[in-house]
């Protein structure tokens, strides 16, 4: 089928105009019960770029592709190795500040574990997650729901931010807006991204790290430490331009 727009709402003649008014998504069903069948076929992740499929530049409903169900999906952290992961972030923030980690901030909290173990060693938290499923499934007062393909600014700041294997499912035309979310909410951005690999209609941007690297300098987290790849959530610490001069630059 060919590439077109959203489902058009509307059509209609003004004042010697065509107007139309489309949807604000589109709705793809990307589970059949708990089976995934969001596989678009191929092998180029670059998918969402390529008008040969039907699903290019455009902008799902999230309930349909993170239902309920996306949960049972493997890859997702239990308890155990969230709260490992936390260890290392603390640890990670105290090297660099030399203070207790004290707050944090998840975009994309997926079964929201590394919430939970954050918030059990005190930490104040804040989630903010696009599907209405995954926060009905967590009820958890400290997620919110937030699309992240749409600017948010939440009124504070954080020790940290965290994103983690949440930017390949934001589309490319939306990233900046996802980096600027992260800088805008603290001077350290936790993160990690799927690497070009997939061409599932959950993952429309799958780059190398080297372009989110690119970005985040672009808006001004232009320092970053390599992290050690701990379960596939610790690529990168992102740090403020000034901040990371500040306390690494002039580093013996």
């Amino acid at each position: 089928m060919a590439f077109r727009t959203h489902p058009v709402l509307w059509e209609k003649k003004f004042k010697g105009y065509k107007a139309t008014r489309i949807a604000e998504t589109y709705d793809f069903n990307a589970w059949d019960g708990f089976n995934y069948v969001g596989h678009l076929g191929g092998t180029d992740s670059r998918w969402w770029n390529l008008t040969t499929y039907e699903q290019a530049y455009k902008y799902p409903n999230l309930d349909l592709v993170y239902p309920d169900a996306y949960h049972n999906l493997a890859g997702h952290l239990d308890r155990s190795r969230s709260d490992s992961l936390v260890e290392y972030m603390r640890e990670t923030f105290h090297k660099l500040r030399g203070r207790p980690m004290e707050s944090l901030l998840e975009l994309g909290t997926g079964n929201g574990h590394i919430i939970a173990c954050a918030a059990a060693k005190g930490m104040r938290c804040v989630g903010l997650e696009g599907s209405h499923a995954t926060i009905e499934h967590l009820k958890n007062d400290s997620i919110r729901f937030a699309d992240l393909r749409l600017p948010q600014d939440i009124g504070e700041t954080f020790d940290m931010v965290m994103c983690t294997e949440v930017a390949e499912h934001i589309e490319p035309f939306c990233a900046g807006v996802l980096v600027s979310t992260c800088v805008k909410h603290s001077d350290l951005v936790w993160f990690s991204a799927s690497p070009p690999a997939h061409t599932n209609i959950d993952h429309p941007n799958e780059v190398p790290i080297e372009a989110w690297d690119n970005l985040f300098a672009l808006m001004g987290h232009s320092v970053f430490l390599s992290l050690d790849g701990r379960e596939d959530r610790a690529s990168r610490l992102y740090v403020a331009s000034d901040i990371g001069e500040q306390l690494i630059g002039g580093a013996e």
